[in-house]
């Protein structure tokens, strides 16, 4: 079920918010969460098939949001012209970002064209800030008289100096969640919306202005070798996708001691390595009944996939996805359509590209 407000005003700038509610897992869907990003999404083992998802288009800036009740691996890249800065708002255990915990109060700055790898356990809220970075180090010069120096690359955590600017900075964030839903169906809301831009633009601005502890989490080798061990395996999925595969054949096929896939799959993804394969090929039968090009019966794709036990087959799947397998188009929506097709210009203007 979804909601969409949009709000024109004359002159003034659109302010458009949408919220989407998802009852099943649509990595199609999921696939533009963040402005400008393209992310793929996977389901893992751990709470229900709910998921809630929010895109605020502001003046020069958007707000995304989102909920994900389900435990989810996340990879991909943030917007290649644009920066992101990200929070945890809510979270029962640690994210794990590309490596590193990731603890309430701090802030990730995604550069552009940062690569993520993203796990997070269930009942996970998380916002990010989209904006050109110029419109930042603007604000700084103009405002508080200084230009910050912001990462160029990758991806680092910014920790205020003192918890409470953190918490204070923390707990705006979760008073604006509560209300940026409304803001589209509200008659000032384009006033209102700039407003809200600008006091996250200072908030941001003081955070970075204001010699905050810089920590880059982005240790390319860990990273490297934790997308190689993903690609080496969905490669041996692919490859064979019926044959029975067990940690003997991953450690073949990435040349890493059975210890060292042990440990790097528990601490990245929270599964042992033989899980991550049964999680993936699920995975991959989940998508197979969500291509409405796909005319093979659940029989045929789940072999494909290596399940040739049907009854423990849909035991997993149920597990998993929280529904029977069968075949699902999905809701049609334009959210994926609309994040796919947005470009910030170069000058601070947020546009949308209809129809691609």
């Amino acid at each position: 079920m979804a909601e969409e407000q949009v709000v024109r005003m004359g002159s003034e700038p659109d302010i458009s918010v949408e919220n989407i509610g998802l009852s099943h897992f649509d990595p199609d869907i999921l696939a533009h969460v963040v402005a400008g990003a393209e992310f793929e999404h996977r389901r893992l083992p751990g709470g229900e098939s709910k998921m809630d998802l929010l895109q605020c288009a502001l003046p020069h800036s958007f707000i995304n949001r989102g909920i994900y009740s389900p435990a989810m691996l996340v990879t991909g890249t943030f917007s290649s012209n644009a920066i992101t800065i990200g929070t945890m708002l809510r979270q029962r255990e640690p994210t794990i970002l590309n490596g590193s915990n990731v603890r309430l109060g701090t802030f990730q700055l995604y550069a552009e064209g940062a690569e993520m790898c993203y796990r997070a356990w269930p009942n996970a809220t998380w916002m990010a800030f989209v904006l050109p970075r110029e419109r930042l180090l603007e604000f700084c010069i103009d405002n508080l008289y200084q230009a910050p120096i912001l990462p160029g690359s990758g991806v680092s955590t910014i920790e205020s100096k003192t918890a409470a600017l953190g918490d204070l900075l923390l707990h705006r964030l979760r008073d604006l969640d509560r209300s940026l839903r409304f803001l589209g169906s509200l008659k000032n809301a384009a006033r209102l919306g700039e407003s809200v831009e600008n006091d996250l633009i200072a908030r941001l601005a003081n955070l970075v202005c204001t010699k905050p502890l810089i920590r880059r989490n982005t240790d390319r080798r860990r990273l490297r070798l934790c997308d190689e061990i993903l690609r080496d395996t969905m490669k041996l999925v692919e490859g064979d996708p019926s044959e029975i595969l067990d940690l003997h054949a991953m450690t073949k096929t990435t040349g890493l001691s059975p210890r060292t896939l042990q440990r790097t799959f528990q601490m990245e993804y929270g599964l042992c390595p033989q899980e991550w394969l049964r999680v993936e090929r699920l995975n991959r039968v989940r998508e197979d009944l969500l291509d409405p090009n796909n005319r093979d019966s659940i029989t045929d794709s789940a072999t494909r996939w290596g399940f040739f036990h049907l009854s423990r087959f849909s035991q997993y799947y149920r597990e998993l996805f929280w529904r029977t397998p069968k075949p699902d188009a999905g809701p049609a929506h334009s959210f994926a359509r609309d994040y796919a097709n947005m470009a910030i210009l170069s000058n601070g203007n947020p546009t949308y590209i209809p129809g691609g």
